[in-house]
């Protein structure tokens, strides 16, 4: 706080933000925004399973989802099959949606079946050994040693 100022009371604060910032006109939670972040969340699903498999490392998807949203929205405005951009409450609402579906998948699947094949003594091939390497033949092929 700088010198001289006094503190807001919390009612003055509320109204200061209601006055500034809120947005009540804007649209937020539309189908357009649920479909989006549903089909981009199945596909970031997909691609966290598949990293995840992989690497054993899961990724975020929120901000990946964001930024497709943008791209694929915009996309569809200019050859006119959208009418209008998603407001920022719609991308924020399409975020949520397709980082819950992006996210359910990615604990599961990329770090519990590594370690369930690890256990048993089957190694996945990582991204570092590409397929055909001696390195991947050869960690397939291991048996363990018990």
């Amino acid at each position: 706080m700088a010198h001289g100022e006094r503190r807001m009371a919390p009612e003055e604060l509320e109204l200061q933000w209601f006055r500034k910032h809120y947005r009540g006109n804007m649209t937020q939670l539309s189908w357009r925004a649920v479909l989006m972040g549903a089909c981009l969340g199945a596909v970031l699903s997909l691609t966290n399973i598949y990293v995840g498999l992989k690497t054993g490392w899961g990724f975020g998807v929120a901000i990946t989802a964001c930024v497709l949203s943008f791209a694929i929205w915009k996309g569809l405005r200019k050859i006119g099959i959208a009418r209008s951009d998603m407001t920022v409450l719609e991308n924020n609402a399409m975020q949520s949606t397709a980082s819950s579906a992006g996210y359910s998948t990615g604990e599961r699947w990329s770090r519990g079946s590594p370690r369930i094949s690890s256990s048993r003594g089957t190694i996945f091939p990582t991204v570092s050994s590409p397929p055909g390497s001696s390195s991947s033949r050869s960690s397939a092929s291991r048996s363990p040693s018990r």
